[in-house]
């Protein structure tokens, strides 16, 4: 019975941090997945990882009295939530750059579906979350994410407690490192915006009598979307390699 008590308790602490990680993490963490779902999926993966014992949880389970097991409850929600979160900074910097892109090529104002998120995007920026989220699965990059969670173990064992400062300069670090890398990414978009903008004010100072805005507005979505067809599978490419290397080596 002893042994069943402390398995329990290791599906316990590693569901805490599982658990709370997939419920941040882009992908399953989507309102398109039904909460049953999600609760099921990391039920069993918790379950599933208990024999694997990760960072010494059964001798924690085992011998924990009731006020240290809830301290330990509440490090692993903690540390879920600060990996979970890490990998959102990354699609939220996306999300943001496409809008941003969306309103370099015109297309700001026209609302998109709410298909990734609750709140209504560009419809670029919909298409933009959706198809790296969709590509985090075609590549097993939700693999990764567990393995990510097992080697998290390694870091920040639940026995050292939740490390505050090293979050903070984690989060400062890797919000830097996603918006360098968005921008990285729209960066034709920013040209092209420059480009376009500097050509119109130059048509409008040349011919002042003319609407330019309502004139060039069709010739500036067209050359937009010819720019994300030609643009968008690499920009994708990128984004997802460079997710993928942060989950393989943190």
């Amino acid at each position: 019975m002893a042994l069943q008590a402390t398995d329990i308790n290791m599906a316990i602490l590693i569901f805490c941090r599982l658990g709370t990680c997939l419920m941040i993490m882009p992908g399953l963490s989507s309102m398109r997945v039904p909460m049953r779902v999600r609760l099921l999926i990391a039920l069993m993966l918790s379950i599933t990882l208990v024999p694997l014992e990760p960072g010494g949880l059964r001798a924690l389970a085992s011998a924990a009295r009731s006020s240290d097991f809830l301290q330990y409850v509440v490090t692993e929600c903690l540390i879920g939530g600060f990996i979970g979160f890490l990998g959102r900074l990354y699609f939220g910097a996306l999300q943001f750059a496409a809008t941003a892109a969306a309103n370099f090529i015109g297309l700001g104002q026209i609302s998109g579906l709410q298909v990734v998120d609750a709140d209504p995007v560009p419809q670029l920026a919909t298409i933009m979350s959706l198809a790296a989220t969709m590509l985090m699965f075609l590549l097993d990059l939700h693999w990764e994410v567990i393995r990510a969670l097992l080697a998290s173990y390694t870091a920040m064992p639940p026995s050292t407690g939740f490390d505050q400062e090293l979050a903070i300069i984690s989060i400062i670090e890797g919000a830097g490192r996603a918006f360098l890398l968005t921008l990285r990414i729209t960066s034709p978009f920013l040209v092209y915006a420059i480009v376009v903008n500097v050509a119109v004010g130059v048509s409008n100072k040349l011919q002042p009598n003319m609407p330019v805005f309502f004139v060039s507005m069709p010739f500036v979505i067209f050359g937009g979307l010819l720019l994300t067809y030609f643009t968008l599978p690499e920009m994708l490419v990128l984004f997802e390699d460079y997710f993928a290397n942060w989950l393989r080596n943190g």
